[in-house]
């Protein structure tokens, strides 16, 4: 593997159920680094369970963009001023894209509120993400996680053409149920960060979606990075298909 990859799905800071043992920035950049990885979209995991995630974002966020990566802000369509706060997590924060977590603040992905926030993100040029799980929700002894519903990101696709999605830790047999509705609208990708449970999951899920709509995303430190690579690198896939899953299938989404 060469240099100048992007990781799409990472993160920086601790983790309320289980002890995160390299979850700063510089841990971070350094697992990057050691793996050929330049840049990526980083969020924080501190803000996802804060009463305003928007105080978790604020310690960050200069820190990630000084490093020179993509800050992801997470974001809670639930609360109110949710929308009017997006003009600040772009001009004051200085965000590239939303970080939504529909599993931990229970809500339906087409439901009113996200339609309403995602479609004002793309009047701000802000990317929304949408993380499908963050943990196993077998560990409902932990914390109540909501399964989300993937039927329904088509018609949140559709309510807001004009923003650029990313659906993220999603596994490749939900990838399935939506891929020709994928397929078939140019403002969403997928990222690997959940690719794991399925040996060569990049040859599966590229025989029904498109490659230019794959980019790699390690979902660290949460999850293994060096398993997440394993997915690049045990493939029979040609090496510019995973150069575009590497690379610039990211800067297509993030431009």
């Amino acid at each position: 593997m060469t240099f100048g990859y992007n990781d799409s799905c990472c993160f920086t800071g601790s983790w309320p159920f289980r002890k995160i043992h390299k979850g700063s920035m510089t841990d971070l950049m350094a697992a990057h680094k050691k793996h050929g990885i330049t840049g990526g979209l980083v969020g924080c995991l501190n803000s996802v369970f804060y009463n305003d995630p928007y105080e978790g974002d604020e310690e960050v966020a200069k820190l990630i963009r000084s490093c020179g990566y993509r800050f992801a802000a997470t974001v809670n369509p639930m609360l109110p001023g949710t929308v009017e706060e997006l003009d600040n997590i772009k001009n004051v924060l200085g965000a590239d894209a939303i970080r939504l977590y529909p599993s931990n603040h229970g809500y339906a992905c087409n439901c009113g509120e996200v339609k309403e926030v995602a479609k004002r993100a793309g009047e701000l040029g802000l990317k929304v993400v949408i993380t499908i799980i963050t943990e196993d929700l077998r560990l409902d002894y932990c914390f109540k996680q909501t399964p989300v519903n993937c039927r329904l990101i088509p018609e949140l696709l559709d309510a807001c053409p004009d923003t650029k999605f990313l659906i993220s830790c999603i596994k490749p047999h939900e990838i399935f149920v939506i891929a020709d509705e994928l397929n078939d609208r140019d403002n969403v990708w997928v990222d690997t960060a959940r690719f794991s449970h399925e040996f060569m999951a990049l040859d599966s899920v590229t025989k029904r979606l498109s490659h230019k709509k794959i980019v790699f995303g390690s979902g660290s430190p949460l999850l293994s990075m060096r398993c997440m690579l394993l997915n690049a690198e045990c493939t029979d896939l040609d090496d510019d298909i995973i150069e575009k899953i590497m690379r610039s299938n990211f800067e297509d989404f993030i431009s």
